[in-house]
């Protein structure tokens, strides 16, 4: 059974000060189709061809609460196949 995968990606800039700010947040899908043998090829393939970045956020797209933690919303399409979402804190 195949399944779809949400990641995120979380790219930071440091200053020269050295303050540590968030650039930029990709949200990435992908499909999952379960563990690869040994010697097949698809074993040795590095990379999986249906990864994409479904959506960039940047600091437009988050809201900060009071806490000084940053929120993203982002809804999906309904899909008849397993999902599974990661969610990251920095």
């Amino acid at each position: 059974m195949s399944a779809v995968f949400f990641a995120c990606t979380i790219w930071t800039l440091i200053s020269a000060s050295g303050t540590v700010k968030v650039d930029h947040v990709d949200l990435i899908s992908g499909e999952v189709t379960g563990k690869a043998e040994p010697g097949t090829p698809a074993y040795n393939k590095a990379t999986n061809d249906t990864t994409k970045v479904v959506k960039r956020f940047t600091s437009k797209d988050w809201k900060t609460d009071r806490d000084g933690f940053h929120a993203i919303t982002y809804k999906v399409k309904p899909i008849r196949i397993n999902i599974t979402v990661c969610a990251a804190r920095i």
